[in-house]
């Protein structure tokens, strides 16, 4: 069983610049070691009778036809524009 000794710890808290009490140090090689030892359980389960997901939940195609209809005509759409220029909103220049 792999484990992380409270040195391991300390030395990854040094590294990361973060200080801990000895007694943080022992919780958290504890916490880490459990982690680690959970995730060597997930590494040996037989999961050969599962199939892959690629989702938690099975996803849909909600993506619909584009389908253009109720259009405003260009006069409507530049009607309350404060300035227009050969059929088209203008704007100030951003970019010099």
């Amino acid at each position: 069983m792999p484990t992380v000794s409270k040195e391991e710890v300390l030395k990854m808290a040094d590294v990361a610049k973060v200080a801990l009490t000895e007694d943080e140090a022992t919780r958290y090689a504890e916490s880490i070691t459990d982690i680690v030892q959970r995730a060597e359980d997930l590494k040996n389960m037989d999961l050969s009778d599962v199939e892959p997901a690629t989702h938690a939940l099975e996803i849909y195609d909600v993506v619909r036809e584009d389908d253009p209809n109720n259009q405003v005509s260009i006069e409507d759409a530049l009607l309350n524009s404060e300035s227009t220029e050969d059929g088209q909103f203008k704007v100030p220049k951003m970019i010099s």
